[in-house]
């Protein structure tokens, strides 16, 4: 059941979840990774693999490799954390492997830098990354991520309030809480703007990507608003803002709204689909523990039997009949929004 609600949560939490891949512009890179900035390296290598220039990319693919390795031996969490990214598959990585990451997810959590525990717990859940499943230290390790998530984002780090917001809007490890959840979203919109102010070219890219989905009570949906912070990001030198800002059709709007909304009913009803059958497993188990109670006699089994059998009956039609009342609302709102 909470697998369920957690891929559902992921599913809505796309509509808040400020995340895209970007490298830069070549010249932006090149001017950081002169400056020693590893993840700039790292990006400009990725830029020119774009441009099958595989020799540069090489190049500075592992340039920005050995400078993560480098800052990270010198104790900073964020680049042990982004050198166990630089591991999941990258193509000119020598030591590209499962338990490089677990190393390196180890070393960034112990310089208590939140994500590195999260994966880090994540991990050990799973029994991923060259890790047996440990439910202890799974939990252990979420634990410190939340907490240094929870110190970053006090220090008002966007990054931090945004992943938060992510974990507090999910069930896994008894976290969920909608309420700090939607503060910490609103939070993390807020920075993002005010690091644009600052001409910041991924506050920009990040406020411009909550105005084009929307998020209900923190940012309504807003495209021409979108485009102007594409432009601005793009302007500040985040190269795929350009190309989101020029695909944006602000006469469209109106229709990704309505199928938007349906897209949360449907997703509602999915929700209470998984509650009606997580109810029905639960009454399952209690019944046939009652059924196989030693104490019964045989007719005492059967005569429980045959009420069992009546309730259940009567159970499966209330609960047709609530997940049919789901349906009836989105048919409801189809044709309101003529769809």
């Amino acid at each position: 059941m909470k697998k369920i609600l957690l891929f559902i949560s992921l599913s809505i939490g796309l509509s808040i979840n400020l995340l895209a891949y970007n490298y830069g512009t070549i010249e932006k890179n090149t001017i950081g990774c002169e400056n020693g900035l590893a993840l700039s390296c790292s990006n400009l290598g990725s830029n020119y693999l774009r441009k099958d220039n595989e020799e540069l990319a090489k190049f500075y693919i592992t340039k920005g490799t050995e400078l993560f390795r480098k800052y990270c031996e010198e104790g900073n969490g964020k680049a042990c954390f982004d050198l166990a990214d630089r591991f999941h598959g990258t193509k000119f990585s020598k030591d590209s492997n499962l338990s490089a990451v677990a190393k390196y997810y180890h070393m960034a959590c112990n310089n208590k830098y939140g994500k590195g525990c999260i994966e880090l717990g994540a991990g050990y859940k799973r029994g991923r990354i060259s890790l047996k499943k440990d439910k202890e230290k799974s939990l252990e390790n979420y634990a410190k991520g939340v907490k240094y998530l929870n110190q970053e984002c006090d220090n008002n780090i966007a990054a931090s309030c945004k992943d938060l917001s992510l974990i507090y809007s999910i069930e896994m490890y008894d976290t969920h809480n909608t309420k700090k959840g939607f503060s910490l979203q609103k939070k993390t919109f807020k920075l993002y703007k005010e690091m644009c102010a600052q001409k910041d070219d991924e506050g920009c890219f990040q406020t411009a990507y909550a105005y084009h989905r929307g998020r209900k009570g923190v940012v309504e949906i807003d495209w021409k608003k979108a485009k102007e912070y594409y432009k601005k990001s793009c302007e500040y030198g985040q190269e795929s803002a350009c190309w989101r800002g020029k695909e944006i059709d602000v006469s469209k709007q109106i229709q990704y709204e309505r199928k938007k909304e349906i897209g949360e009913l449907n997703t509602r009803l999915m929700i209470k689909k998984s509650i009606e059958a997580k109810k029905w497993d639960d009454r399952v188990k209690r019944q046939m523990k009652e059924l196989n109670d030693t104490n019964k006699t045989k007719a005492e089994k059967e005569e429980l039997l045959k009420k069992m059998k009546l309730e259940n009956i009567s159970w499966k039609k209330e609960s047709k009949k609530r997940l049919e009342n789901e349906k009836k609302i989105i048919d409801k709102k189809k044709k309101e929004l003529g769809l």
